[in-house]
């Protein structure tokens, strides 16, 4: 029996339909299962972040609601009394102002004043708890507590009258159903908390319970020893339904196992629309089955020429002829396809020939980025030669306000520094020219890191000093800085002084004076051009030039003013009054005392 073109197509449709059914509810069924087990699988992941993301909140509240407590007067004032009454009472106060689940005051030897935790009796020594212990050595604690079958969320803070620790404050929320039931409503994951083989909190119902924990039993989540309890995912069966089950070890701040959370979803709920869908798939595929078989049969002999044009148009547009056009007559769906082709090669002509100028705009906008980037890149390089000469207290007022600096002269309150080597003349006369400079060198580069470790500027120098400027908004702040300059001036001085040759010892003599003075630029305008220098001007600088001239033997000279500044923090001699040229005051001028480093 000869079948004719029309019932080879019939059958041929047919089939294939029927076998698309087929393979789509398969294939649907089978990534629509492991679509919803990576969904479950990546829910539980998700709900593993959001707990700890809340726990570490928790943590954050817990300590800045501590860091405030710590501060008020009247928790303080009523802990200074020692008396449990009149704690308690405070406690009260700023418990229901917190709404927190634990609050517990210490005195100053870890014993119980007063608390909201039954098991925890007034008087009780906490001496020997960690968070206890490390609060009372002045420092702020996270920990989680165990107590009465309930898993608390602690910070602990010390209580301080000025400098001595009263006692301590802990303050602490608990790991409890209410928790547990928030992070579920964000999450729709069960969750259950596990001490050992207790069951402290979950969403579970009461009545469930108990199956959970035998469950949780025989997969070893409950063995006393976290180290070796399985942590990816597990199915388990529960109340007639299949669960994909996490668990996750529960840690302290301090990471020590306290702990385990199982975070559970029920694979059957996330199926439930899968059956719905495969059901629909049948119903939907065999009606679509009858109705190609029915249209098959006529639709075949009208259905070539067209599609035979469409194919030619779409291997047009493939080779890039976008002028192709399609000629189909007839008015059903393969017409308005045709047209819709025409409509379509049309259009992507017009997006071809936008994006051609779009991308010639962009060429040329490249282009004149690239020259832009050019000429960025020259000022940077500009930038970084000139930073070797310019101070960095001017490249700060620079770069605050590029279009006008604040460089003009001002009245300021400073710390000028003034370093020579003693004897430098001799030593030129003992070392050649280029020896003498790479042993300046080698000492003043070593100079540099305190220098700016000290917010301090080198403003000036000559072939055998320097000439440092500190600035500050607190005056004895710069001046502090200052000294503390000197003196590790001073023990780089004596370091380099042990590996040096004996010709190449030297000697760091510094004079420091404070006061006000006049700090900005100074123009210098000849026919050649102009220069600008940014320094320190004023009976200051001249002061602190001269102590530099008193001093011998590698000494420290300040000034009266630096001296009643930093003499509560350095060790100063008095060396009776000087008269210095130029100046027409005697000078009083003190010492620092060597070998002094009191940071």
């Amino acid at each position: 029996m000869r079948w004719s073109l029309r019932y080879k197509i019939f059958a041929l449709m047919g089939s294939m339909v029927l076998g698309f059914l087929v393979a789509t509810l398969l294939v649907v069924g089978w990534q629509a299962r492991r679509s919803a087990w990576q969904r479950i699988v990546d829910d539980l992941y998700h709900t593993r972040q959001q707990f700890a993301a809340l726990q570490q909140l928790r943590y954050q509240n817990l300590l800045a609601l501590s860091r405030i407590l710590g501060r008020e007067y009247a928790l303080r004032n009523a802990l200074a009394t020692y008396d449990p009454p009149t704690v308690f009472s405070a406690m009260q106060t700023f418990q229901a102002r917190i709404q927190s689940d634990v609050f517990l005051i210490t005195d100053d030897r870890g014993s119980v004043l007063a608390t909201t935790s039954g098991s925890t009796q007034l008087g009780h020594d906490l001496a020997q708890h960690p968070a206890i212990q490390a609060a009372l050595r002045g420092e702020e604690a996270l920990h989680i507590w165990h107590v009465q079958d309930v898993l608390y969320q602690v910070a602990t803070v010390p209580l301080y009258a000025g400098p001595d620790i009263l006692g301590t404050l802990s303050i602490g929320y608990a790991i409890d159903q209410v928790f547990l039931r928030e992070l579920q409503t964000l999450t729709g994951s069960a969750i259950t908390v596990l001490v050992g083989q207790t069951l402290l909190a979950s969403t579970w119902p009461a009545a469930a319970q108990p199956a959970l924990v035998q469950a949780l039993a025989a997969t070893g989540w409950t063995a006393p020893s976290l180290a070796h309890a399985p942590q990816d995912i597990h199915v388990l069966a529960l109340e007639g339904e299949t669960y994909l089950s996490l668990p996750v070890p529960l840690y302290a701040p301090q990471q020590q196992p306290v702990g385990r959370y199982i975070l559970q979803k029920s694979l059957d709920q996330e199926l439930a629309a899968l059956h719905h869908l495969q059901r629909t798939l049948l119903g939907t595929g065999l009606a679509v089955l009858i109705g190609a078989v029915a249209m098959s049969f006529f639709l075949a002999r009208g259905v070539t020429a067209p599609v035979q044009a469409l194919v030619q148009g779409a291997m047009a547009v493939g080779r890039g002829d976008y002028q192709y056009r399609v000629t189909v007559r007839t008015r059903d769906e393969l017409g308005v396809l045709a047209r819709a082709y025409n409509s379509m090669t049309e259009q992507l002509a017009a997006q071809v020939t936008a994006l051609q100028t779009a991308y010639r705009e962009l060429q040329q906008q490249t282009q004149a980025l690239e020259v832009s980037l050019r000429k960025v890149a020259l000022l940077e390089q500009a930038k970084t030669h000139l930073s070797k000469f310019v101070p960095a207290s001017v490249t700060r007022l620079i770069e605050t306000a590029p279009d006008a600096p604040a460089l003009d002269k001002r009245d300021q309150d400073v710390t000028v520094l003034f370093l020579d080597i003693a004897g430098y003349t001799r030593l030129s006369a003992q070392h050649s020219r280029d020896t003498m400079n790479a042993l300046v060198e080698r000492y003043f580069s070593s100079f540099l890191d305190a220098i700016y470790a000290y917010n301090g500027d080198i403003n000036e120098t000559a072939g055998d000093g320097l000439m440092m400027l500190f600035q500050d908004d607190d005056p004895q702040r710069h001046a502090t800085n200052a000294v503390l300059t000197a003196l590790a001036i001073q023990r780089q001085t004596r370091a380099l002084n042990r590996t040096a040759a004996p010709a190449d010892v030297i000697t760091i003599n510094i004079g420091i004076n404070s006061g006000m003075a006049a700090v900005g630029s100074t123009r210098f305008e000849g026919l050649t051009g102009a220069r600008w220098t940014y320094t320190a001007s004023g009976p200051v600088t001249n002061i602190a030039a001269r102590l530099a001239e008193f001093a011998t033997h590698g000494e420290i000279y300040v000034g009266e003013t630096t001296a009643e500044r930093v003499k509560d923090r350095f060790q100063l001699w008095a060396l009776g009054t000087h008269h210095a040229k130029n100046i027409p005051e005697p000078l009083v001028v003190y010492a620092i005392a060597p070998d002094e480093n009191p940071e």
